[in-house]
């Protein structure tokens, strides 16, 4: 695995091939300073290769979407995808 490289700066339009992470709640802790930054997609990419690169781990409890829909980590990314990460939340 390469090492770590966020698109910062960049406007995500702009950007070809790359898929756009946002970190919320105690999950930002594992961000670059940025709440929101993209990653170089390729082909064959899983939600599961964010955690891996970010360095969250399997032990941290967390929800994944992928364009907003609930997804599993090993969901396969496609180029422009948002990825969201943030703890579960429960409530009464």
């Amino acid at each position: 695995m390469t090492a770590y490289q966020p698109l910062k700066n960049c406007r995500n339009w702009a950007l070809p091939d790359h898929v756009t992470i946002k970190l919320f709640s105690t999950l930002r802790q594992y961000t670059p300073g940025e709440k929101e930054f993209s990653l170089p997609w390729h082909s064959n990419m899983q939600a599961q290769e964010v955690l891996n690169i970010l360095k969250i781990p399997d032990t941290v409890e967390r929800v994944i979407l992928v364009n907003g829909r609930y997804s599993e980590s090993d969901k396969k990314l496609s180029p422009n995808d948002i990825v969201v990460l943030f703890p579960p939340m429960a409530g009464g």
